[in-house]
């Protein structure tokens, strides 16, 4: 009876042995989950934090593209600005230099202009001066005209008066020679007169 007992003891040590190592086993394998749940999870977050990393250092690397990028286009800004404003430089230069032509072509306008003036100017004085010269010949010619028809009519009274002298004398002697006749007739009357007494 106590042998049963003793066995039925044994048997219960034993199965609250098995019980136990079933318990312990349990544990063991709960541990090891768990240590494994944790090691997957320890991995897990590991692995977040690398790819967070990986994230975070994609993000650099993208946001170090973007800098690049932002650089080379504001690089580009920059230098289509410069061109831009070398090209506004060019077109400020040329619109000074054709304003400068335009002024240069005013002033040689207005040169050819005043020379053209001084040369119009002259040829009118000349022109004046040849018009007095002329207009003095004909004055001249004109008092010589004078002159010589007043000598011509100056002649024609000498001549006129020379006429009318030579006639005058010529009267004068027929007067003469008629009054001689006469006396010479009386005479003669006055001697047949006489004769005839």
């Amino acid at each position: 009876m106590t042998d049963n007992r003793d066995t039925e003891q044994e048997k219960r040590t034993e199965r609250a042995r098995g019980r136990d190592r079933e318990t312990e086993t349990e544990r063991d394998r709960d541990t090891e989950q768990k240590k494994g749940q944790k090691d997957r999870a320890k991995q897990e977050r590991g692995t977040e934090r690398q790819s967070k990393r990986k994230d975070r250092e994609t993000e650099q690397e993208k946001g170090t593209d973007r800098a690049r990028e932002r650089d080379r286009e504001t690089e580009q800004e920059s230098g289509q600005r410069d061109r831009a404003r070398e090209r506004d430089r060019d077109k400020e230069q040329e619109r000074a230099t054709e304003t400068l032509s335009k002024r240069k072509n005013r002033e040689t306008e207005q040169e050819r202009g005043t020379k053209r003036q001084s040369m119009r100017k002259d040829r009118e004085t000349e022109q004046e001066r040849g018009q007095r010269d002329r207009a003095r010949e004909r004055t001249e010619r004109q008092s010589k005209r004078k002159d010589r028809k007043t000598e011509q009519e100056k002649g024609q009274r000498d001549s006129a008066r020379e006429r009318t002298e030579r006639q005058s004398k010529r009267e004068d002697r027929e007067t003469e020679q008629e009054k001689g006749q006469r006396q010479g007739a009386r005479e003669s009357d006055r001697d047949t007169e006489q004769e005839k007494e």
